[in-house]
This record gives C-alpha cells, structure tokens and sequence, in this order.
C-alpha cells in the first residue's frame, strides 16, 4: 500500500485536488482585472439590467460549491491514504454508489459551466447601444429639451438596456459644446431604487469614478415636487439634478436652471413621471415588444 500510494495515487489526487481550483481562480483573477480596469463605478445591483446574466450568477455558483466541495473531499481522502500507510493498513476505496454520485455532480457542473458560457455571449433583448439618437422614444432629457424647444440635431449618444427587474437609459447629447446628460433608472423594488440612489450619490462624490463634469461634486438636498432630489449648481449655469420618484431614480445634467418650474415641467414629462394607464402591449417600448412613439413623450415606461 505505502509503495502504490507514493508511486501512483499520490500525484494524482494531488493533481486531481489542484484542477478543481482552476476555475475559481480564473473566476477570481478575472473580477479583479474588471475592478482595476473598469472606466467607471461597478455597482453590484448592475446584475439586474440582464437576466442572461441575472441567471448566469447561480449557474457559476454551484460550480464554484461543486468545485469547493470536491477540493476540500479529495483533500480529506489524501490525507486518509496518507493515515494509511502510517500505519501500514490497505489504502481506502470510495464506495461504487459514492463514486457514481460524484460523477452525476461532476456531470451537472459541466452542463452548468456550458450554460454560463452560453449565458455570457446571450445578447440582452433590447439593448441598444448607438451613436444615432432617437427623439422621442426613451425617457431622456436632450440638448433640444433645453433649448427652448429647437430642433433637436438627432447626434449623441443612446443606451437602452434592462430587464423587467431594472430597466436603465443613458443618453449624452451637446448644447453648445455643453453636455447633457441623462442617467434613467426605473426599479422593480423600492429598496433597489434606494441602493440605485445611493450608489449614483456616492459616484458623483466619488475621486474614482468617471465623470463628465470636471472634478467630483456634493449635490445638496433641495425640495423640487419629487419624491426627493439633490441640486448642484455649478460654474457657467452648469447644473446637475438627483432626483427620486417612486420607483424612478434619475440624474440629468446640463446648461438649465432645474430649479425653474418649466424645466420641472419638461423634465417631468420627458422622464414619463406623470402617472399613466398601462400601455397597450403593441405599444411597450423598446426591451418589451416594439418601441412607442407618442406626440406626448414616453409614457407607459412604468409597465
């Protein structure tokens, strides 16, 4: 026994231990070059906007228990062989039904780990992602909203992403040479609207994150008819506004006075925050079914 331990099973549950690791550091090395080369804030809550992804995390993590597991059992056998042959006694044999179970399992961690793969390259339905910006069918203040209702050029830049859980738009359009930015949430829970606000709060303070202001900024509290809301007014009329309204939270920025009752008004209505009946399912937006085009805006996004 202590010769067949030393010359064969010795190295090879070694081996076999050691290979179960491979993934988890994988796993490990790669959230970490994320975190260090991330352009901006990774929030956690971030999961939400796919359910590719939103199911792609328990598929990872019963891997991840399955390799654990499996590491820390071959470990406890090893040392079991090696108890063997201190004493001279017959090296262990695992039972044929325990053999059989771990193979199902190895089987089962397999399977899962061709799903993540798969879950990761599966596209978000909806999600745009472009340069050409639609007017009026996202809930985003534009350039041509705060220019005393010009004609918007159509240039800047959209995205649209999410799930029924978290729905975001972002858009970037330029009122001269200003940006105006919008950063659109609207929440399934009203404790994820609170850690989204939180989050875009913290950012905004943040040395860290990326902004498209020039330095980080403290928006103060402000009473503006939301929910609640944080004001930072900057150099030139540059002003940047918070705001949370039910299960909407929303940062816009731009060259406006948002403490004006009209550009409340505007921003109102292109955020869709008056309430609105449900929309009729031909007339969800983009991410549902087909995109909305209404002469009044975007209402309906609350379905």
């Amino acid at each position: 026994p202590a010769l067949d331990f030393e010359v064969n099973w010795k190295t090879v549950l070694r081996q076999a231990q050691w290979n179960f690791l491979h993934l988890p550091f994988v796993l490990a090395f790669n959230l970490l070059l994320g975190l260090f080369t991330a352009a901006r804030s990774i929030h956690w809550w971030g999961i939400f906007l796919s359910l590719p992804h939103l199911l792609l995390l328990p598929c990872l993590l019963l891997v991840l228990l399955w390799d654990t597991a499996s590491f820390l059992w071959l470990g406890a056998f090893r040392k079991r062989c090696r108890g063997a042959v201190g004493s001279g006694a017959p090296l262990p044999v695992p039972s044929r039904r325990a053999a059989r179970g771990r193979m199902l399992c190895s089987t089962l961690a397999s399977l899962l780990l061709l799903l993540s793969l798969l879950l990761t390259f599966w596209p978000s339905p909806g999600r745009i992602n472009d340069l050409v910006y639609p007017a009026d069918l996202y809930p985003v203040v534009r350039s041509g909203d705060l220019s005393g209702g010009a004609e918007d050029t159509g240039s800047g830049y959209l995205l649209w992403e999410g799930s029924p859980l978290l729905r975001h738009a972002q858009s970037l359009t330029f009122l001269a040479h200003t940006p105006v930015r919008t950063d659109y949430y609207l929440c399934r829970w009203d404790w994820l609207a609170d850690v989204v606000r939180d989050s875009l709060l913290a950012e905004e303070q943040s040395e860290n994150a990326l902004h498209f202001h020039a330095t980080p900024i403290h928006p103060e509290p402000i009473e503006l008819g939301f929910d609640r809301s944080w004001l930072y007014i900057g150099p030139d009329g540059w002003q940047s506004l918070l705001l949370v309204e039910g299960d909407v939270v929303a940062s816009v920025e731009g060259p406006t006075d948002f403490t004006d009752p009209a550009v409340l008004d505007m921003v109102r209505a292109r955020l869709a925050l008056e309430k609105s009946p449900d929309p009729a399912p031909e007339a969800r937006p983009v991410g549902m079914s087909a995109p909305v085009k209404q002469a009044q805006g975007v209402e309906g996004f609350h379905a």
